[in-house]
């Protein structure tokens, strides 16, 4: 009468051949692993409520997200949501109510995804997007995957280059995500550079500058962010 059984899972597996690769840069394959590839076999995963205050033999289609269980949690033991949690109760789905789909971003080692009505978009770090076919002995590069998880369940056809449009819808989704989930932009963890600064009694015709150090330890780094202005770039200068 006072408990609820939460049955769940952390990730799926990679089993299936026809979309399994071979990652050059960790150089495992990836079938029979959840680390290198963020295809629906591996995020999608159980998740069932017995107990209290759950509507019995209820199946729920609406995607929903790991996020969202401490929410419910919290829910059922208090009566309301955490203010302070991340994601949102699952009490009113639990009790047979209609419920709005939630985007969900999942990561895997140095890639990212977003997946949300029926497209996922799947990203790759710079220096981990180069991938090997399974069965193949060639190496491509792939940055991105977008599937239309209605047409195309399998995630066999990146759709990439012929739907623009929904490629930068689902680029808007991830980056949104992205930055909620690590509080940060593309990579971008702290600004650089000083402000844009006048010359004191310059003409109102004179632009602004602004510097940059960028300092290397000896390695390679890959520098991701943006830079914005009121006004427009005149000139660039790169400094020793």
């Amino acid at each position: 009468e006072k408990t609820v059984l939460i049955v769940t899972a952390d990730h799926g597996e990679g089993l299936r051949e026809d979309n399994a690769y071979t990652n050059v840069v960790f150089e495992r394959p990836s079938r029979f692993t959840h680390t290198v590839n963020l295809y629906d076999e591996v995020v999608r995963i159980p998740l069932v409520f017995v107990g209290a205050g759950v509507a019995k033999g209820l199946r729920v289609p609406t995607q929903v997200r790991l996020l969202d269980i401490p929410q419910t949690v919290a829910e059922i033991m208090t009566g309301r949501a955490s203010p302070k949690q991340a994601g949102s109760s699952l009490m009113p789905a639990l009790k047979g109510e209609a419920i709005a789909e939630r985007p969900a971003f999942t990561e895997g080692k140095r890639m990212s995804s977003v997946r949300f009505e029926g497209w996922k978009y799947i990203r790759r770090e710079k220096g981990y997007d180069r991938l090997q076919p399974f069965g193949r002995a060639v190496t491509l590069a792939i940055p991105e995957e977008l599937f239309n998880l209605n047409n195309d369940p399998r995630e066999t056809k990146n759709l990439v280059a012929t739907r623009p449009s929904d490629l930068d819808r689902m680029r808007r989704l991830w980056s949104s995500m992205h930055r909620e989930v690590t509080g940060r932009s593309l990579g971008v963890s702290h600004s650089v550079g000083t402000p844009a600064v006048r010359p004191s009694g310059a003409s109102e015709l004179r632009p602004a500058t602004t510097s940059f150090l960028l300092s290397s330890d000896g390695k390679r780094h890959d520098l991701v962010g943006e830079i914005r202005t009121s006004g427009r770039f005149v000139n660039w200068r790169l400094a020793a």
